[in-house]
């Protein structure tokens, strides 16, 4: 049975949505989930306005870290007709509406603009980056991103937290940023207008200080002491107190060093596993072996209707480590299942074997159907 799912109505409207070749008529419905431990909107896409649930109905999911942005604009489909087009840039896909008129639009790129509180315009990357190209560029809460135009499409993006300094230099902003693999890196654009430039500064230095000030600190586990159950770790509710509060110990690294070219890590608690990820080490082997999209739609559904607990029960983790992800979740910025499968995969005795098949037993064992459909990409 699913946990009731708590949404706030934003907008709803028909729209034309465009799925690869095909065009369908559809009322959507733009929701924000209240439930769960992530910044999480759904679309919803009914046949028509009776909202009634049929093979025809479709629920996509916009996780606020995977989304870059909305655009509009015009498609040609021959030489001498276009299309009027709305699009939501994700990650790893791109969701694309039509109407027949325009301040329809306007009305959703302002609803998601509001509410996913985003920021856009047309730049043109100077000579010496990888693309000389015109992009368009979204700020969001989370990072600064590129997106292509015509058809809108993903490109890259960084994180808030890894730019260290925007330098505004006559008609040009320069971005320095942290790569993990890289080191420093530069990028340097061009606007429009040179207003604009002002604006985009501002509002990236406005984002990082708003994400500052809304971070939410969980409380951590303490360690108290070397012996092993329940009682291990305890919360430490209050913020003074968290400043003090150690990581769980790090993990003896191995006698000698991993040639495999995936660097397998291997966990023996979950304690490892989350100083892994906080650390930015984790580094997993896919034994489970489903592709990307059907991951986050895992991610977004376990965590929404909280069934990523009953998994963590079948795989062997107990209440106290449960609670340790759900707490540490939000401040790691992950899923809880997400983290839940890392930990699985680097496990290296779990109870159930790491794989898309006892996967599926298992979703079978408890009996739910939709969970299977995903992994089986039939829904």
């Amino acid at each position: 049975m699913l946990s009731t799912l708590h949404t706030e109505r934003i907008h709803c409207g028909h729209l034309t949505y465009i799925e690869g070749q095909k065009n369908h008529q559809r009322w959507v419905i733009l929701e924000k989930i209240l439930n769960g431990s992530n910044n999480m909107y759904q679309l919803c896409l009914y046949k028509d306005d009776t909202e009634k649930h049929d093979k025809k109905s479709k629920i996509l999911y916009i996780n606020s870290q995977e989304f870059i942005g909305t655009e509009q604009g015009h498609v040609k489909t021959t030489k001498s007709e276009s299309i009027v087009y709305f699009a939501v840039i994700l990650v790893d896909e791109t969701i694309m509406f039509q109407t027949s008129t325009i301040d329809e639009l306007n009305v959703w790129q302002r609803k998601f603009k509001d509410n996913l509180c985003h920021k856009s315009w047309l730049i043109y990357p100077k000579e010496g980056s990888s693309d000389i190209k015109k992009k368009t560029l979204h700020v969001t809460q989370s990072s600064v991103c590129l997106a292509h135009l015509n058809p809108p499409r993903f490109y890259k993006r960084w994180s808030l937290n890894s730019i260290k300094k925007v330098q505004y230099d006559n008609d040009v902003i320069t971005l320095e940023f942290i790569d993990e693999k890289l080191g420093t890196g530069f990028f340097s654009f061009s606007a429009e207008k040179l207003h604009y430039l002002r604006r985009i500064k501002e509002a990236i230095y406005n984002m990082k200080e708003s994400e500052v000030n809304n971070e939410y600190i969980p409380p951590l586990p303490t360690p108290l002491g070397e012996s092993y159950g329940p009682n291990l770790y305890v919360n430490i509710c209050s913020e003074d107190n968290y400043k003090n509060v150690s990581l769980p110990p790090k993990p003896v690294p191995p006698a000698r060093p991993i040639k495999d070219y995936f660097r397998h890590f291997r966990s023996n608690s979950i304690e490892e596993t989350v100083y892994a990820i906080r650390s930015s080490k984790v580094c997993y082997r896919d034994s489970l072996q489903i592709s990307p999209s059907q991951r986050h739609s895992l991610y977004v559904y376990m965590d929404v209707h909280e069934w990523w607990t009953n998994l963590a029960d079948v795989i062997g983790l107990n209440c106290s480590e449960i609670d340790i992800v759900k707490s540490l979740a939000p401040r790691l910025n992950k899923f809880c299942t997400e983290i839940l499968f890392y930990h699985w995969e680097c496990m290296p005795s779990p109870v159930r074997e790491c794989s898309i098949e006892e996967l599926k037993k298992i979703t079978m064992e408890l009996q739910r159907p939709d969970l299977l459909s995903i992994l089986e990409n039939k829904g």
